[in-house]
């Protein structure tokens, strides 16, 4: 499994379409968007008009956009959302030790 596969599976269901969100905003307010290949934006701009942008393939293809024109920016959304997800685990084994629903979790 590739590299960008296995973050992508790492990140939480309940945090995806934010990710997608900050990241799409972290590319298109790059002043470094031409380090990026035109078949990327191209398909990136299909997957956009079939409201795909959130599919494994566009998270790939939006991470690839990402580390291209502002890796720092990129890096610092994925350990937010990463730690998110290790946060999100930790508390649904807290949730079904103490057999409660968390606010958080519904």
């Amino acid at each position: 499994m590739s590299g960008y596969k296995n973050l992508i599976k790492n990140i939480p269901d309940e945090a995806r379409e934010k990710f997608v969100e900050k990241l799409l905003d972290v590319v298109l307010e790059s002043n470094h968007k031409s380090k990026i290949p035109q078949p990327i934006v191209n398909q990136t701009f299909r997957l956009m008009n079939h409201d795909l942008l959130d599919s494994d393939y566009g998270v790939e293809l939006l991470l690839k956009q990402g580390l291209m024109c502002e890796p720092e920016q990129t890096m610092a959304l994925i350990a937010d959302t990463v730690s998110l997800q290790m946060v999100f685990s930790e508390l649904k084994a807290i949730q079904s030790e103490l057999k409660v629903k968390l606010p958080i979790m519904q």
